[in-house]
């Protein structure tokens, strides 16, 4: 059975930590002090602005998340925290330890890490076709990387000197993702952009939200343009299409 490039569902009713995300980008200001200790501190903050991770900023967003809700002391934390451990595997006597102690030193297993890095990458995928979430959420962004931007003092070659970040290549991966996420249309006019049946389209691999307006050098900061619309934009800060194809006609 092929089994590269897939990945196995954990199944944690990876929907319902997608709603979460959800919440928390559509409601920004009612979980700002979260945010804050999320986006804002040095450690996560700054790996905000490195060049295209394949740990993208969402993915650390999405575990952020997942950790908080897990050591929330009430009752839902601690049910869906018993529901990872026991689809994880986890040995009996760390569900006698959470009950003493809550998740204590089991957040620090490799067994822990690894089973939280699936389900990352399991609401990863379902939120990532959701471009118009994906603006919402790469606006909260880049208002963090315009803070680390305007302290030039720290000479970090990640920023222009005007303090925001340089434009970098995009990777390959990068542009397979946002081809087949996109269809291969332009998400702005949705005119297909095909190579092979028209020879002179030139794909654009745009930034939702531009470098000149904070935005990140990342996967999710991206969306397939065409050059006629790439070049309207521009710099501008223009939104997102919410259209979306069809899988069929009713």
């Amino acid at each position: 059975m092929r089994s590269a490039g897939y990945y196995e569902a954990l199944g944690l009713t990876p929907y319902w930590f997608a709603h979460v995300i959800h919440n928390v980008v559509d409601e920004p200001r009612s979980y700002m002090r979260g945010l804050h200790d999320i986006l804002g501190e040095d450690g996560r903050g700054t790996n905000l602005c490195d060049p295209f991770p394949k740990w993208s900023n969402l993915h650390m967003f999405i575990s952020a998340i997942f950790e908080s809700i897990i050591h929330e002391p009430t009752e839902e934390g601690m049910g869906t925290f018993r529901m990872f451990l026991k689809l994880i595997g986890a040995p009996k006597d760390w569900f006698e330890d959470i009950e003493n102690e809550g998740p204590g030193e089991i957040v620090f297993s490799e067994l822990y890490d690894e089973g939280r890095n699936r389900l990352v990458e399991e609401i990863f995928h379902i939120l990532f076709r959701d471009v118009v979430l994906l603006e919402r959420f790469n606006t909260i962004v880049a208002s963090y990387i315009s803070d680390f931007g305007s302290d030039l003092e720290s000479n970090d070659d990640r920023f222009t000197v005007k303090g925001n970040l340089r434009r970098v290549a995009v990777p390959r991966f990068v542009q397979d993702a946002i081809y087949f996420r996109d269809g291969g249309e332009c998400r702005s006019c949705k005119k297909a952009i095909d190579r092979i049946l028209s020879p002179a389209a030139r794909e654009r691999y745009d930034h939702i939200i531009p470098l000149a307006q904070g935005g990140a050098n990342d996967i999710t900061n991206m969306q397939l343009l065409c050059e006629s619309c790439n070049s309207t934009k521009g710099s501008k800060l223009t939104r997102v299409s919410s259209l979306f194809p069809r899988i069929y006609q009713l």
